[in-house]
């Protein structure tokens, strides 16, 4: 018998690095489909793209409460051997329409509260 919590983690992981793989590539329309929809009405999408010269790495993600957490750090590309991310972030997934989503609206209020 399958464990409902690793294969809800496995899903959120993959839907979170198509969004990242989605950025990368500055596909709008792949990164608008991996979203919440209060991300899509607060506009806190618009203008998103990540940076070129960064690589995504997408750690294994907890639940907390209803959502789940997955950290992501960016490393620089040709940045020093050992060096540390160049940015981190705990990113908020949301079970929406019977799929994963990257509630980036919830992500920036958490991180602006400091928690």
């Amino acid at each position: 018998m399958s464990d409902p919590t690793a294969n809800a983690s496995a899903k959120a992981k993959k839907a979170l690095q198509a969004f990242f793989d989605a950025a990368v590539c500055q596909d709008d329309k792949a990164m608008r489909a991996r979203v919440t929809r209060r991300t899509l009405e607060t506009g806190d999408l618009d203008g998103t793209s990540a940076p070129e010269a960064m690589n995504f790495v997408v750690g294994e993600p907890r639940m907390e409460g209803r959502r789940m957490v997955i950290d992501v750090r960016g490393f620089l590309i040709g940045a020093p051997e050992g060096a540390g991310p160049a940015m981190e972030l705990p990113c908020l997934m949301t079970l929406e329409d019977g799929q994963w989503k990257f509630d980036l609206a919830a992500t920036g209020e958490r991180m602006t509260a400091g928690g």
